[in-house]
């Protein structure tokens, strides 16, 4: 899906993907769903979040050591194991793992897909700048402190029936850049908005024609 902001310069952007392959009417035998989410300019765009549903055929489930095995080697050695079938990575931005206390992990890895980026465009710039935080030095720093918004993150879900999958949730986000994106979104809208507003206001103090 392309958006754009009603009257700025930027040429429309892709903001969400959405995909889905199999879902065949009401009865589901193989359902792969997804959702790609960008950010918004000034920022280059580029993915932020990808949200997977994967669905296998019946008497075609792989097996849990496969499954496991796949997202092992695509994501990394050493996940965070948070249950039997529940699986995560917490990343840097060079995507270098993370050590994270015991602590901390349950609450950090549940904001894979934790974005402060919205469902953009439609509407102008002031419009969109006014419905959105109004930052400060203060709450940017405490946004970038904030353990939801640092770092790369992976989800990885399991469903099982036996020693069988039958389905896998999948979450993966770049919090970090999802973040620097949205306060330079933040700023660039504000800043569109008093450019026309001083347009609108020395326009109005223009004297009228004479005739």
């Amino acid at each position: 899906m392309n958006s754009n902001w009603q009257g700025a310069p930027d040429a429309p952007w892709i903001s969400r993907i959405n995909g889905y392959a199999g879902c065949p009417g009401i009865t589901v035998d193989v359902c792969d769903t997804l959702l790609v989410r960008f950010n918004e300019p000034p920022n280059p765009v580029r993915v932020i979040s990808i949200a997977r549903t994967l669905g296998f055929a019946v008497g075609k489930y792989p097996t849990l050591d496969n499954v496991k095995a796949a997202v092992i080697q695509k994501y990394g050695p050493n996940p965070y194991v948070l249950g039997p079938n529940l699986l995560a990575w917490v990343l840097d931005v060079q995507g270098h793992p993370l050590s994270l206390p015991v602590a901390a992990l349950q609450s950090r890895t549940q904001c894979a897909g934790a974005l402060v980026t919205p469902m953009s465009g439609g509407s102008t710039p002031a419009a969109e700048s006014a419905a959105r935080t109004a930052f400060t030095d203060a709450n940017i720093m405490q946004m970038m402190v904030d353990p939801c918004r640092v770092g790369v993150i992976v989800h990885a879900n399991v469903m099982v029936s036996g020693q069988l999958v039958t389905s896998m949730d999948l979450k993966l986000s770049e919090n970090s850049y999802d973040t620097r994106a949205y306060i330079a979104t933040q700023n660039y809208l504000s800043t569109l908005a008093a450019q026309k507003q001083q347009q609108m206001k020395a326009a109005s103090q223009q004297a009228a024609p004479k005739f």
